[in-house]
């Protein structure tokens, strides 16, 4: 089920299923660094969950495939973190078997907290 709202964005809930990370492609880019082959790389994301879950693991899934990746154990540290996340558009991962049960505008707060970011 997801709830939809124009302004601010998608909350969904998805189950994933993730295997063995294989490295992306790499090859020379036009100036001269490593460029992945990659549908995440390059994307900022911050994930939410601590280590009894599987979030570090998603975390390094992530970064292999070349993402920009953070990890915080739960809201609390995201609220301490967001406001120096670099701006732009940022993925946040929320993993809820890690924290209580969290509500979108407790979220979107979070996310306020840095008018430069376009958390998603």
């Amino acid at each position: 089920m997801k709830k939809v709202n124009q302004v601010l964005g998608i909350l969904l809930t998805a189950t994933v299923a993730v295997g063995p990370a294989a490295r992306p492609a790499e090859a020379a880019g036009p100036d001269g660094g490593l460029q992945c082959d990659s549908v995440v790389a390059g994307l900022s994301c911050l994930v939410v969950g601590h280590g009894a879950t599987q979030s570090s693991d998603l975390v390094a899934y992530l970064a292999n495939a070349g993402a920009h990746t953070r990890l915080v154990t739960d809201l609390a540290a995201a609220m301490q973190l967001a406001p120096a996340l670099p701006v732009g558009l940022w993925v946040w991962i929320v993993n809820t078997e890690a924290d209580a049960p969290i509500s979108v505008d407790s979220l979107r707060a979070i996310a306020r907290s840095n008018p430069g970011l376009d958390a998603r």
